[in-house]
């Protein structure tokens, strides 16, 4: 299987790594929006334009979105899904799933993740280095967890969430749709739809 990582810059190299020891991935390549000026090469991997790849050029059907916006992410996800495209689940080699959980598709899980049992994940996923997710929790479309994120059992995350680095969610907290959750905060109640989070403890500001 042959796939292609949307973004070169560090984001994307750093995901490398995690698809180059996938055993079902062949031949890697990067794209980007910008054609760029002749033959550049990432780390030993092609850079193409995005225009090219959806021309045929490449033969490539399974994309990586590696972008760490999840607004960035769900425009990406439109635009290459009506052209066709499927996207590639990452996993680092030292991401732990204990138990059985669910996961939709072009989930990311960077180094030291761990996914307890029981847990639902919807599509475009991003969970960053040394997060976690306790168990019986459920998580919807394009929701990113910076590092060092601790999500309590019982959790339900909307759409379009943004947890911020060293954030607590505690157990059995409502995270509405669209929230931003703060680098730091400790959640201990629900927050509301498209509310930000701030501090430890916590400020809520409605949207």
């Amino acid at each position: 299987m042959d796939i292609a990582i949307y973004g070169a810059g560090p984001f994307g190299r750093n995901l490398l790594t995690a698809c180059q020891a996938d055993p079902e991935v062949e031949d890697i390549l990067f794209i980007v929006d910008e054609a760029p000026i002749g033959v550049v090469m990432v780390r030993g991997c092609p850079v193409v334009a995005s225009a090219a790849l959806m021309a045929g050029e490449h033969g490539v059907r399974r994309i990586v979105l590696a972008l760490e916006d999840g607004v960035a992410r769900r425009r990406a996800a439109a635009r290459f899904a009506a052209a066709g495209y499927r996207f590639h689940t990452v996993a680092a080699q030292t991401k732990v799933v204990r138990g059985f959980s669910e996961t939709g598709d072009g989930t990311i899980f960077q180094d030291h993740t761990l996914v307890g049992p029981n847990v639902r994940i919807g599509a475009h996923f991003l969970c960053e280095r040394f997060s976690s997710i306790a168990p019986a929790s459920y998580l919807g479309d394009f929701v990113t967890f910076a590092s060092n994120v601790r999500c309590g059992p019982g959790v339900t995350i909307g759409d379009d969430v943004y947890v911020g680095s060293s954030a607590v969610l505690r157990a059995g907290v409502t995270i509405g749709e669209g929230a931003y959750i703060c680098a730091g905060a400790d959640v201990t109640g629900d927050v509301a739809p498209g509310a930000l989070v701030i501090g430890d403890p916590t400020r809520v500001k409605a949207a």
